[in-house]
């Protein structure tokens, strides 16, 4: 994430319209992978952390991420399990720093459902989900596309 801009408008669920702030104001078209209608974070001026891409792809850069209220909110959806695991493995998730991944991408015991992680702690293990949430209050993070 090397280049900043400044939101303007969403164009659809993939595209949105933003000044760069390394091309003196340019207006531009670049890729959100992300298709939450993230109202409460995407608003005219707001700060956005983006990554170039390669020259294959259609639009220069991609969002990764936004500022909200000074804080980071990570906007990559396809990336957020890679994110968690790095976070798990430094024993930055609070509650979670003394268990280890067993493996990721694993069945329900007892549903047909899918975890994006098997943890385990001393023979205990848990399954793990991981959301992407765009809407906060507090400490509460929530679901706002969610019915």
């Amino acid at each position: 994430m090397n280049y900043r801009g400044f939101f303007e408008k969403r164009i659809n669920r993939f595209v949105v319209q933003l000044k760069l702030f390394h091309q003196k104001g340019e207006t531009t078209r670049v890729y959100i992978p992300n298709p939450g209608r993230l109202w409460e974070l995407l608003y005219p001026g707001t700060e956005l952390l983006l990554k170039k891409n390669s020259s294959a792809n259609k639009y220069n850069y991609s969002i990764e991420a936004v500022y909200k209220e000074g804080q980071l909110v990570y906007l990559h959806t396809l990336k957020n399990n890679d994110l968690a695991e790095h976070l798990l493995k430094n024993k930055r998730i609070p509650g979670l720093e003394e268990f280890h991944i067993i493996k990721r991408e694993v069945k329900s015991p007892i549903t047909t459902s899918r975890f994006d992680f098997l943890l385990e702690k001393q023979g205990q293990r848990c399954y793990l989900e991981v959301k992407s949430c765009s809407l906060f209050q507090g400490d509460m993070a929530m679901f706002p596309d969610a019915p």
